[in-house]
């Protein structure tokens, strides 16, 4: 059932120009070519599938493209919706000013009638749906303002929906039947509605000042790798006064700059722990986490932790873990790449 197109199988023309027509079949796009890259080395492949007006994807782009300043690609206004859920690796959603990133346990519901980009952090292979607006109506009231929806896919009803789709996914190649396809849109589209409204009644249960602490806490996170992140910028992003963010935080005993070092140490053990990151030295880690220093960093995470950034990185990465992350990442993919 999927249409697989690959860069390899056009060695004699631009890999680049190769893969900007490949995306063409979901979207228009725009690949920003980086003059310091050499475009005959980036490698990656696209398969593609539709189930009935759901158009299905899975892109795998090689390490290439991915060090420090990866090609962008951006994507022109469509009245669609799209579901963009990580494989493995790490990615950045950015729409407008706001930056979402992307780890393999999470996915992201999102308007694309406002242009987005995709930045690549790591080699990735990430799965996405394009669904139509239309289809989507019924769910306005859980998508206030076309903001976008976060899914947590490690539990609960966002662990269903992941392991429902890769399951379809693995399956679709067996399948040419227009009417199965057709019916297999329904009960994902079902599915997808079942989940957000799950999603929002759990949330729903939340005091409001739980609520704004968890945006708070929220534009924290999507700030951290801005070495300028401000208790002004934050405050604005989670609609609140200033002086209620450290009201707020204080009542919770904690505080703005506490929050933020403990949030990026946080995602430094993850990214320290990423098999798919062991090509990435320690300092780049801290820059793309804001820190201004790679000595500031080293001397909180050894604060935090006990041990160095790489002593934390030679323990929690072995030869054996790597191995078996990468077998799980084979058998959900279902072989084929």
């Amino acid at each position: 059932m999927f249409k697989i197109m690959d860069t390899e199988s056009h060695p004699t023309r631009n890999s680049l120009a190769v893969w900007a027509q490949f995306l063409s079949h979901l979207q228009p796009v725009a690949l920003e070519h980086l003059p310091d890259k050499d475009p005959e080395n980036f490698h990656g492949r696209l398969r593609l599938a539709h189930l009935g007006d759901l158009r299905i994807s899975i892109l795998n782009a090689t390490e290439h493209c991915l060090r420090n300043q990866p090609p962008v690609i951006s994507g022109k206004p469509r009245k669609e919706y799209v579901l963009i859920m990580p494989v493995s690796g790490t990615i950045v959603i950015r729409q407008g000013r706001t930056d979402m990133p992307l780890g393999r346990n999470q996915s992201l519901l999102i308007n694309i009638s406002y242009p987005i980009e995709t930045v690549y952090l790591s080699p990735a292979c990430c799965l996405q749906i394009m669904i139509p607006e239309a289809r989507l109506r019924h769910l306005q009231k859980l998508l206030p303002d076309n903001t976008p929806h976060p899914l947590d896919c490690h539990r609960g009803m966002g662990m269903i929906l992941r392991n429902q789709i890769m399951g379809m996914v693995n399956g679709l190649s067996d399948i040419t039947c227009e009417k199965v396809c057709h019916s297999l849109g329904e009960q994902l589209i079902n599915l997808l509605t079942i989940t957000m409204h799950h999603t929002q009644s759990v949330h729903g249960k939340k005091s409001p000042e739980q609520k704004r602490l968890a945006s708070i806490l929220t534009a924290i996170d999507q700030q951290l790798e801005n070495p300028d992140i401000s208790t002004d910028s934050v405050a604005k992003a989670a609609c609140i006064s200033r002086a209620y963010l450290f009201k707020l935080l204080k009542r919770h005993d904690t505080s703005f700059r506490q929050e933020v070092l403990h949030r990026r140490l946080n995602k430094a053990k993850n990214l320290l722990k990423d098999p798919n990151l062991t090509h990435l030295p320690v300092s780049d880690i801290a820059w793309r986490l804001g820190f201004n220093s790679h000595s500031h960093f080293s001397r909180s995470f050894q604060k935090e932790t006990g041990v160095s950034p790489s002593d934390f990185r030679r323990q929690d990465i072995t030869p054996t873990e790597v191995e078996s992350q990468n077998l799980e990442l084979d058998l959900s993919l279902g072989g084929g790449w």
